[in-house]
């Protein structure tokens, strides 16, 4: 049996509301509307018993308001990070918005691996990642690594990840090809095993070159 518990909160007219927003975004291709799921969380009541307890979001554009505000349509509360909070989350979510109607508007998540294997089990999508929770990753790793007693230059990296995020190509192969030319150029693998870039190159390619990778090649759209 699953440990903890989850209360999904939804209200009726928001969601009638974000339906007819999510409605509009498909008849207007201009509209750049996207959904975003993230987790929170802090300290519980002592007297809950938990330690600690979550707060988990689904948050959408009001594309018919000026600039766009966010506002969150369901919330969750939650004792867990286990899968199955997630999982539960988002098969009330489709239940309520009908997600798998939409395919082209975008979830962006961190890299939690729960939540994205929800999305995957219930939507039969993968979300995008997140590109702040990616360079946040990048950056507390780079804080804590030192070579000779001095830190690693976290500007340069950062600055290069960064142009790593928005590689274009019109196919896979392409975009692959772009991809993997611009990582040799930034961090050569034959660098010393104590040279600053080696050292990076190491933590990149175990921790985070698959997801970014895969965060902006075309199939992905």
């Amino acid at each position: 049996m699953p440990s903890g518990f989850a209360i999904i909160c939804a209200e009726t007219t928001l969601i009638e509301a974000s339906k007819k927003i999510l409605a509009f975004s498909l008849d207007d291709p201009r509209v750049e509307q996207q959904f975003t799921y993230d987790t929170t969380f802090g300290q519980a009541n002592k007297l809950s018993g938990y330690r600690l307890l979550y707060v988990s979001a689904l948050v959408m554009k009001n594309i018919m308001l000026e600039n766009d505000p966010i506002f969150p349509v369901i919330i969750m509360i939650h004792s867990t990070k286990e899968m199955w909070v997630h999982y539960y989350f988002f098969i009330m979510a489709e239940q309520l918005l009908s997600l798998k109607s939409y395919p082209m508007i975008p979830i962006i998540t961190d890299r939690e691996l729960s939540i994205r294997r929800s999305i995957e089990a219930v939507l039969d999508r993968q979300p995008l990642l997140c590109q702040k929770h990616i360079l946040s990753n990048i950056e507390s790793f780079l804080r804590k690594k030192t070579i000779g007693g001095s830190r690693i230059d976290s500007k340069s990296i950062l600055n290069k990840v960064r142009k790593l995020m928005v590689v274009k190509g019109s196919n896979d192969e392409q975009y692959a090809e772009e991809f993997e030319d611009l990582v040799e150029k930034f961090w050569p693998a034959n660098e010393d095993e104590a040279h600053p870039h080696k050292v990076f190159l190491d933590y990149f390619n175990a921790n985070i070159r698959a997801d970014l990778f895969n965060h902006a090649k075309p199939s992905y759209f």
